[in-house]
């Protein structure tokens, strides 16, 4: 799952990661921060252009107002789902990141008005805890998606993507049932080039690391 990422990155870092023309007439978005659904995010597509894109996918035939609803796609059944097979087969595109954010429940324990005499029996209460999920050594990565270009009913065209997701691995379980597909930059060129499904599994444990914010 990946509802919120960040992306920090200057030109030069991402150049040396993936090399990338940038979309004419667009500037490209450095050290970008917070992103969420429904934002314009950067893009880099399978022609090797970086250009904006609406993060919330959209088939093209939809007949609906646009909305988010889609913002992860499940990477095991993209090839063959209608919804996603021709976006599939010759719309890639990977997403900049250099960190995305897991939420988990922590029980603590509440301060007893009376101090520690009374701490038998002290109630508790859960809280949210926030953890950013990076690449060891905190290299760029990449986020393989699919795009389509959407027409709306008022007739403007949407660019519009979504994020594959897989299976976790074994150090991001603890924080969700699911996972961003993380890609280093030699994959996300493979991906853009070929579209290979090997590449859409979960990275190695030891390639992940996480830490509370």
């Amino acid at each position: 799952m990946c509802s919120v990422y960040y992306a920090n990155l200057t030109a030069e870092k991402l150049q040396r990661e993936l090399p990338f023309s940038v979309l004419e007439g667009y500037s490209l978005q450095q050290n970008r921060g917070i992103l969420r659904p429904t934002d314009w995010v950067d893009a880099i597509c399978q022609q090797g252009v970086l250009q904006p894109m609406r993060w919330g996918f959209s088939p093209s035939w939809s007949q609906e107002d646009w909305k988010a609803k889609l913002i992860n796609i499940r990477a095991e059944t993209a090839a063959e789902k209608p919804m996603f097979k021709a976006a599939f087969r010759g719309r890639g595109a990977v997403l900049p990141v250099s960190g995305y954010f897991e939420w988990t429940d922590e029980l603590v324990e509440v301060p007893s008005e009376q101090g520690n005499l009374f701490d038998e029996g002290r109630p508790t209460k859960v809280l949210q805890k926030k953890h950013a999920l990076v690449l060891r050594g905190h290299d760029p990565f990449f986020f393989p998606a699919l795009f389509e270009d959407y027409l709306d009913p008022n007739g403007s065209e949407i660019r519009t993507v979504g994020i594959m997701t897989c299976e976790p691995n074994g150090f991001t379980r603890r924080f969700h049932n699911r996972m961003p597909v993380v890609l280093t930059g030699r994959q996300a060129s493979e991906w853009l080039r070929f579209g290979p499904s090997g590449l859409l599994s979960p990275p190695p444990y030891a390639a992940m690391d996480a830490f509370a914010v």
